[in-house]
């Protein structure tokens, strides 16, 4: 045996060049260090079977210790194996493995070679963890000085704070757990990456956060302050009530050299284990998340309200696409929300069949795919009644009135698939599975069995993505956001509250969209208005904020979702967000807040979110957004996210003018952006004071290309696919709208001048503009 240790503790040691360091002693307790700092320290492995718990400390025998190599999805590993055995008899055989990848990458995993039974606490505990690796002692180390934030409850609620002391998780959350040195993030220069970037980057010397999250059985495992040994210990939850043999629960842990790349970088491995193509194939086929889309959701003006004179949804919609293509509003898809499907219950029952009611669609979804010449349809779905009528064929777990398929996942499938079969008949291009949680937490079933759960959301997408369709999660749990990381088919989440119950604050989606952007989804805020009085809504409100609205929609990358009454759409508000053709003009990854929001003392007294547009893999603008901000902000250049090289910034409202253009701003590692709060509030308390800035780097050319001045993104990589500046001139490849009129501006560094040029876009829908020192250009 002590051979066998010393041999594990040198390759461990020596293994480790990366900043992040864990040594394994021979009892398999570790230490973890980050840039030389003991951060973690863990406790006993702890597990629960025959209705008593066995510890590392009492009832754990540690029965072998033994060191191999292997190569996974993430690379090439060190793997270091711990057997335990019961010592009552019981012949319960486990393994703890750490594998390491070099790359400031842990994989904890438990592995049960023995079946477990009576496993599950008494009575059944969703925030406990009945399987105990690895586990964090909570008074050593650093921990208790750390930041820390994590996402519990739906719509990825983001929760932060100092130490573990508000920390809570069970099956509603507590993943991912990222703990971060808040001084290193106060003076860190974490710059934000595209999926691209991130793919390439290794870790520097100066990391500053980890990341902990499960890494497989996402909707039974755990990571939670255990009220059984007191530590921080992950598992699987204690309702959990048998563990069969071979089961292997696995958790990740990641470092990075700030709170946004150490979750991308966690995110981008969960999705290599997954096998999900970072380059998702199934995009090309995703009009929502690229196109202004129109909804019917709640808050809508057509939710659950046909339009006055009308009596049937059928005749509503089409008359709502017959006012877009009049009024020339682009709307490129629509979604219909639970009203068109047969519930056990009118408004809060689970679906029955899911299939146009005739009372709704007396000539079904293909009569409005003729109609809207072939506008693709998302389509909402919410939990499953048990008096549904796929359940005479296709296996279900039922309790009380709520069911759940409970087949294995090539079944779930077959099941989706048959949902999914009028996919071409109806134009479906986006299935929106709605009331996660509801699906979840309302059963027993879905917490205690190892494999309900995960069946069921894999059937799911594996039968969308048999059909090259997409899914939109709506009402998320965490664990949905981790489970979507093993599932092509799924690209969007909701983030945001609904529109109708919580108007003036579900716009703040700036933590949750890192959440989702994390896993390689984009981010939606939900409908909106784009005009402030909308006569007859049912929920007799108004929206005194459409430009915050309209905004916050295109800076997030997902769906830009209008949901207004014929006649009331601001249509010059809705052309600022796109081409002509509908194509969202957006940046290139979602606005997030900054990561100075969680450390506490300085953190803004509001909301600062950046994003940038980088064209062509290069820095070519970026977009700071501030709101409900209580006093004034000094925003330094290097917790910008951006490169820190200096800044000309332009307050942002379109259409701008030659004066406006003017208003620029030098921002600088030594001259920090000021964000003003409101000088006066506003009488009317429903109305959020924002500012929007545009940030252009200044370089050693004379010139700084606007870009287009009537959108919200004037520099998007949708419309520019490359752009040159040189001493002598300025080169933009335009993309677009064939005919298309697009409308640009370039500014004169040190006299400031004012260039404004139109480009037509020619029959192919492209154009390139070339500026000259003089001032003159063309297209």
């Amino acid at each position: 045996m002590a051979s066998i240790i010393s041999v594990m503790v040198l390759a461990i040691s020596v293994c480790c060049v990366s900043p992040l360091h864990l040594h394994l002693d021979e009892k398999c307790y570790f230490t973890l260090s980050m840039n030389g700092e003991n951060w973690l320290q863990s406790g006993p492995v702890a597990v629960r079977t025959n209705n008593r718990w066995y510890s590392a400390t009492g009832g754990l025998t540690l029965k072998s210790i033994v060191n191999s190599t292997g190569v996974s999805a993430l690379g090439n590993f060190t793997r270091t194996s711990c057997t335990w055995v019961t010592n009552s008899g019981t012949n319960v055989t486990f393994e703890t493995n750490v594998e390491f990848y070099g790359t400031g990458l842990y994989i904890f995993e438990q592995h049960f070679l023995s079946q477990l039974s009576n496993t599950a606490t008494t009575p059944q505990n969703e925030s406990e963890v009945i399987t105990q690796f690895p586990t964090i002692n909570m008074s050593l180390g650093k921990l208790q000085d750390l930041g820390h934030l994590y996402a519990h409850h739906i719509f990825g609620n983001i929760v932060n704070g100092v130490g573990l002391s508000n920390y809570i998780g069970d099956t509603q959350g507590g993943s991912p757990l990222v703990l971060f040195d808040m001084e290193r993030i106060r003076n860190g220069t974490s710059i934000h990456k595209t999926f691209k970037d991130s793919l390439k980057s290794e870790p520097t010397t100066n990391q500053a956060a980890l990341v902990i999250s499960p890494a497989n059985s996402f909707k039974v495992g755990v990571q939670t302050i255990s009220d059984y040994s007191g530590l921080l210990a992950a598992g699987l939850n204690g309702y959990v009530d048998n563990i069969p043999s071979g089961y292997k629960h696995r958790t990740i842990l990641v470092s990075g050299d700030g709170i946004h790349s150490a979750l991308e970088k966690w995110g981008m491995s969960l999705r290599k284990i997954g096998g999900k193509d970072i380059e998702n194939p199934l995009n090309k086929f995703d009009i929502t998340t690229t196109a202004l889309s129109y909804w019917t959701d709640n808050g809508a003006f057509y939710y659950y309200h046909t339009e006055d004179g009308f009596d049937t949804y059928e005749e509503t919609m089409t008359n709502v696409y017959k006012y877009h293509e009049k009024a020339n509003i682009p709307v490129q898809s629509y979604q219909l929300d639970s009203y068109w499907y047969s519930k056990y219950l009118y408004f809060d029952g689970g679906l029955v069949k899911w299939e146009p009611k005739k009372e709704g669609w007396p000539n079904g979804f293909e009569y409005f795919k003729n109609v809207t010449r072939g506008k693709p349809l998302t389509l909402h779905n919410r939990w499953f009644s048990s008096h549904n009528e796929y359940a005479v064929n296709y296996s279900f777990a039922k309790e009380g009135i709520i069911a759940i398929p409970n087949g294995s996942i090539e079944e779930n499938a077959m099941l989706f698939d048959y949902l999914l079969r009028f996919q071409k008949d109806w134009g479906l291009a986006v299935y929106e599975q709605d009331w996660l949680t509801g699906q979840y937490h309302r059963m027993n079933v879905t917490k205690s069995n190892v494999s309900v759960a995960w069946n069921w959301e894999t059937g799911m997408g594996l039968a969308a993505a048999r059909r090259n369709m997409l899914i939109q999660y709506c009402m998320p749990l965490p664990s949905d956001f981790l489970m979507s990381t093993q599932l092509q088919a799924v690209n969007q989440i909701r983030v945001s509250n609904d529109y109708a119950s919580d108007q003036y604050s579900q716009w703040k989606i700036g933590k949750s969209g890192m959440l989702a952007w994390a896993v390689g989804l984009h981010p939606f805020k939900d409908v909106f208005f784009t005009t402030q009085h909308q006569q007859g809504n049912l929920y007799t409100k108004e929206e005194p904020n459409t430009e915050l609205q309209v905004i916050v929609s295109v800076l997030s990358t997902g769906p830009v979702g209008i949901g207004d009454k014929i006649g009331f759409t601001n249509e010059t508000l809705v052309h600022s967000t796109c081409m002509s053709n509908g194509t969202i003009l957006s940046p290139s990854y979602p606005a997030t807040a900054i990561e100075l929001s969680y450390t506490m003392d300085t953190a803004p007294n509001g909301e600062v979110w950046t994003t940038s547009s980088n064209i062509a893999s290069t820095f070519s603008s970026g977009y700071i957004f501030s709101a409900a901000l209580t006093s004034d902000f000094m925003l330094p250049l290097n917790a910008s996210g951006f490169p820190t090289i200096p800044m000309s910034v332009i307050p942002w409202k379109p259409p701008m003018d030659e004066a406006s253009l003017k208003l620029i701003h030098t921002w600088t590692a030594q001259v920090p952006l000021l964000l003003q709060a409101p000088q006066e509030i506003p009488t009317d308390k429903r109305i959020i004071m924002f500012d929007y800035y545009v940030a252009y780097p200044q370089d050693i050319f004379p010139w700084i290309f606007i870009g287009e001045i009537d959108k919200i993104v004037p520099l998007s990589p949708k419309r520019f696919t490359q752009l040159l500046i040189s001493s002598s001139e300025i080169v933009a490849s335009i993309n677009g709208n064939p005919g298309e009129t697009v409308h640009l501006a370039w500014v004169k560094r040190g006299n400031g001048t004012v260039y404004f040029k139109d480009c037509e876009l020619n029959s192919t829908g492209v154009s390139q503009m070339k500026v000259y020192t003089n001032g003159t250009g063309f297209c």
